[in-house]
């Protein structure tokens, strides 16, 4: 899978409370940012627009998890 500029990744461990499920690597260079997740719940406050984006996006991952499982 290829991502675009301004993805994310790693948020279905932080939002589900569960463990790591995606390794990322990348093919150019480029700049991360890493965020603990004691600061998240504050960051959504914030930002409510991106906490909606955050996690429909966690929501379309693990339906795709989900199906690439067989799982219903």
């Amino acid at each position: 899978m290829t991502s675009q500029e301004g993805e994310f990744f790693g948020e279905m461990g932080i939002i589900g409370n569960t463990p790591r499920s995606a390794t990322v690597k990348a093919a150019t260079e480029l700049e991360t940012l890493s965020i603990h997740r004691s600061y998240i719940g504050p960051i959504f406050s914030y930002l409510p627009t991106w906490q909606e984006r955050v996690r429909k996006d966690n929501a379309q991952r693990t339906a795709m998890n989900r199906d690439a499982e067989g799982g219903e």
